[in-house]
């Protein structure tokens, strides 16, 4: 049976209270560092979610003018195959032909000329 000295143990339990300070300053680095590491992930997800949401933005937006343009397409080709049909059906001069294709624009609301090669 040993027996200690007061001095002895003592300083035992200052080398366990060290031992024990260094541990808990260790879990608390290493949980600060997990803690930045999520941080960033968390910052990364959100810019990526920030920028999807301006990409479907971007494609509703282009979806959109795709059939503003298809539309406006169609009726380029209806209205051309109906000026055709009728300057070659009822022969009329270009006078007449003009006032009828205002009047073709007028009632359907569109002002938009004839485009063949659909080049804007």
């Amino acid at each position: 049976m040993v027996v200690k000295t007061l001095k002895q143990i003592i300083s035992e339990g200052i080398v366990r209270i060290e031992k024990i300070d260094k541990l808990y300053h260790f879990v608390t680095r290493e949980r600060q560092k997990n803690e930045d590491k999520d941080r960033k992930v968390l910052e990364i997800l959100r810019i990526k979610d920030d920028k999807i949401l301006d990409l479907q933005r971007c494609i509703d937006d282009q979806a959109k003018e795709i059939g503003f343009l298809s539309n406006k397409y169609v009726f380029n080709i209806l209205f051309y195959v109906f000026k055709t049909f009728i300057t070659q059906t009822i022969a009329v001069d270009a006078a007449e032909s003009a006032c009828l294709e205002r009047e073709v624009f007028l009632k359907v609301g569109l002002f938009v000329k004839f485009n063949p090669t659909g080049k804007q």
